[in-house]
């Protein structure tokens, strides 16, 4: 239900029924990401990052999808140290999933790099 909620942008109802899953079971993964897009779509990205931080913890940090949203929240947060860690992190298991190494790795190790010299 929370799934169709979130898909018809009723993020009120959704929240809703997913802090009853998470309260009856707090590893339910999916739910914590599902509570990660929503508070991403509210642009409460420090909120969406908590909830994707802890999908990735669940899925053992080997989810590269939710790794992904982490480490753009991160960025969106301002945290981008961390955004570069979670990045090597899927890299690490995944080497070709799809835009890390370009959206997160590169542009944050040359903003680091401009601001050195």
């Amino acid at each position: 239900m929370a799934d169709y909620n979130t898909s018809i942008n009723k993020y009120d109802n959704a929240e809703t029924d997913l802090k009853k899953v998470l309260k009856h079971n707090k590893s339910n993964v999916k739910a914590e990401e599902l509570m990660g897009q929503i508070k991403e779509k509210e642009k409460a990205y420090v909120d969406a990052s908590e909830h994707y931080a802890s999908a990735f913890e669940m899925s053992n940090r080997r989810n590269a999808a939710v790794g992904f949203r982490l480490a753009y929240n991160y960025i969106k947060a301002e945290r981008y140290v961390d955004a570069i860690d979670v990045g090597r992190e899927i890299l690490k298991h995944n080497p070709k999933f799809p835009d890390v190494q370009e959206h997160i790795i590169n542009n944050l190790d040359s903003v680091y790099a401009t601001d050195i010299d």
